[in-house]
């Protein structure tokens, strides 16, 4: 059931081999209306993240993934057509949650959206970096990262539709981006340490969030606020 599709995610992990991001799966569904939560917990068992290639070393392989479903009848079931882009955009935001803090930090996560939503036409994008923070009144964002290397921002992407598909409305997500915490002027002992690169996870579900929606075609305007900074 769509209820549970945790218990898919997990079956999947167990059995997949060096967290690779690639596979080839048969779904054997009782119900056609599974066919996306099914799909999306396979997207988290199967991460896309993998550690830079060293020095000398092949380039890893892009991961691939194939999923086939069949029916209570046994007969192949179409995909949702929206169902790609979202799985695309699930584990894209899952890749950015799984990126060390020296990889991804407030810069590079700005990299990472420009790349994720090139080619998508409708967007703006505005960008308050550092001092900017400050002029625009955003003093919390500045004050969390303002002693980090790179520096803390707040980036802002609008979507809006064509005139002809426009409905009424404006929907805004907004996503913590702390591409690392140490937990402020109270240092975290080691142990509570590791997990804190997932500090970002919100500003990643937005990015993704909006990256579906927008190639999806959301009918109304859609925003995404993402604040970034290393604590």
């Amino acid at each position: 059931a769509p209820s549970r599709a945790e218990a898919v995610r997990r079956v999947v992990a167990q059995s997949s081999t060096g967290r690779s991001g690639s596979a080839a799966i048969l779904l054997a569904l009782d119900d056609p209306a599974h066919y996306a939560p099914a799909v999306l917990a396979i997207g988290k068992a199967l991460p896309l993240y993998t550690k830079p290639p060293r020095k000398g070393d092949s380039p890893a392989r892009e991961p691939q993934l194939t999923i086939c479903a069949l029916g209570p009848d046994a007969e192949p079931v179409a995909p949702p057509k929206w169902l790609a882009s979202l799985l695309e955009s699930q584990r894209e935001a899952a890749r950015l949650v799984e990126t060390p803090p020296t990889e991804l930090d407030p810069e590079g996560f700005q990299k990472e959206a420009t790349r994720l939503l090139r080619g998508l036409d409708g967007i703006t994008r505005k960008a308050f970096i550092g001092d900017a923070l400050l002029r625009a009144g955003l003093g919390g964002i500045n004050a969390v990262g303002r002693t980090a290397i790179s520096a803390p921002r707040m980036i802002v992407l609008t979507h809006t539709p064509s005139a002809r598909a426009a409905k009424k409305g404006h929907v805004a997500l907004v996503g913590k981006g702390v591409t690392y915490d140490t937990g402020g002027l109270s240092l975290k002992s080691s142990g509570s340490m590791v997990g804190m690169k997932t500090d970002m996870g919100g500003a990643a579900a937005v990015l993704g969030a909006f990256r579906a929606l927008v190639k999806g075609g959301a009918p109304c305007k859609v925003s995404a606020v993402i604040c970034l900074a290393e604590n």
